[in-house]
């Protein structure tokens, strides 16, 4: 059992169970749009994804490593601490990954001609905000400095957990429509609906970092609002989902917005770090099952 624990931990805690939920989800996306999701290209492009997530989040991590302040997942700063070769190995690890599947080579799209995946990046105008979420991804794990003025765009009221939404649906769902020459209309639809997801199933993580946020300044739904009506706006968001899979006659995505309500509610009471990063995190990956096997 130690073993297993010990396993877990260095799953959940060093970033990796992340990462995977990235890989999946943008897999699933990618489902939705192309044909033949298991191709070799569609994974490097899902592993792309999955490398970045880990990259930004290890980043994060040796920041909160760094920071004197107390933080609202103790525990898991605590393990971070004892293992912080590992979580330094995870990101250049991360960034070896991004680079590898930019540069390797491909023939899908050309024939037998050889071909680089960056190359598919570059020539697909749209995907030139691709850095951009990258930027805001690393301003909201590192504050910058103008004229002696810290920015940390973290601390912009409400903005934390729309910045984690919008840039999850964002970095899940570009890479699956831009190999259309079209981006589709149903595109959008899957746009909102990420973000709604990713919206609600962060909330609990708002409510677990309040009390943080609040010696730190930072204004997020749930120290502004409290719990309960932080909960109402997640449990509001998840039946939209709800009604919006039901529209597109997906019954197995709308059972589990469904189940996913009370797993969100539990939220209410303070709960043990696998909470936060194995089940509500998890829920990505059986999402992701749902959209590319139903």
């Amino acid at each position: 059992m130690k073993l297993l624990k010990k396993l877990t931990n260095y799953l959940i805690y060093g970033n990796i169970f992340i990462a995977l939920c990235a890989f999946s989800i943008t897999l699933a996306t990618i489902s939705l749009f192309h044909k033949n999701v298991f191709e070799k290209l569609y994974f490097h492009l899902a592993g792309f994804v999955g490398f970045a997530t880990l990259f930004s989040y290890s980043i994060h991590r040796i920041k909160d490593l760094k920071s004197k302040s107390d933080n609202a997942y103790a525990e898991v700063i605590y393990w971070s601490k004892k293992n912080t070769f590992f979580i330094y190995l995870l990101t250049v690890v991360s960034i070896l990954g991004m680079f590898f599947i930019l540069f390797l080579p491909h023939n899908y799209f050309k024939g037998n001609e050889r071909f680089y995946l960056i190359e598919l990046i570059l020539n697909r105008k749209i995907l030139y905000l691709l850095p951009l979420s990258g930027i805001i991804t690393l301003l909201y794990s590192i504050p910058i400095k103008i004229r002696q003025i810290e920015v940390n765009i973290r601390k912009f009221q409400f903005a934390k957990i729309f910045l984690i939404a919008i840039v999850w649906s964002f970095a899940t769902s570009i890479l699956a429509a831009s190999f259309r020459i079209t981006i589709p209309g149903e595109f959008y639809l899957v746009f909102i609906e990420r973000f709604l997801f990713i919206f609600a199933i962060t909330i609990p993580f708002d409510i677990r970092d309040a009390e943080f946020d609040k010696k730190e300044g930072i204004k997020t739904y749930a120290t502004q609002f409290g719990t309960q009506t932080s909960l109402n706006i997640a449990s509001f968001l998840l039946l939209l989902l709800i009604g919006l899979s039901a529209v597109q006659h997906n019954f197995y995505v709308s059972l589990f917005y469904c189940l996913l309500i009370p797993v969100v509610l539990k939220a209410k009471k303070p709960q043990h770090e696998y909470y936060y990063l194995a089940i509500l995190d998890g829920t990505i990956i059986i999402y992701s099952f749902l959209l590319i096997f139903f």
